[in-house]
């Protein structure tokens, strides 16, 4: 009776083992977003706005957007129509596969600290091919990248 009880608990202790990493696995829907282009316009007052137009699919896509607080979500075509999704963290999933470049726009709010009377914003993002292009008001016409000073007198942004 041992014996049976010994391989008993060896095969659940086997079982265990190989069952729960598939409990803790994370599921993911939807194929990374394949982006046009990536849009962050910095206003005068420090609020935040995000642009992401991404390209159509044949599947769903997940769009993995900027950390930070968002607010004022919308997801669009071209025409300004709302395209069904689901939001899953930091991450929007299209519910039908999109047919046409869809946007999907947000404002960022805690992201810009203001340290001595400099904005700044330890911004760090790779899931865009196409880089991250940023917009700044008129007024700003030097900014820092990486502690290094850039002058953008008659620039429209930053890419």
């Amino acid at each position: 009776m041992t014996k049976l009880l010994k391989v008993v608990l060896v095969l659940m202790i086997i079982s265990i083992i190989s069952i729960t990493p598939q409990a803790f696995a994370q599921i993911s829907f939807g194929t990374p977003a394949e982006h046009v282009s990536i849009r962050v316009t910095i206003e005068e007052n420090g609020d935040v706005r995000v642009v992401h137009v991404v390209k159509k699919s044949d599947g769903n896509v997940q769009v993995k957007m900027l950390p930070g607080t968002i607010e004022n979500l919308q997801v669009v075509d071209g025409a300004g129509n709302e395209i069904q999704h689901a939001m899953s963290g930091h991450s929007i999933i299209t519910l039908f596969p999109p047919k046409v470049n869809f946007g999907v726009e947000y404002d960022l709010k805690d992201v810009l600290i203001l340290k001595d009377g400099v904005w700044t914003w330890d911004f760090l993002y790779t899931e865009s091919k196409n880089g991250v292009v940023f917009y700044f008001p008129d007024e700003f016409d030097l900014i820092f990248v990486n502690d290094r000073p850039v002058r953008i007198v008659n620039a429209e942004g930053i890419r």
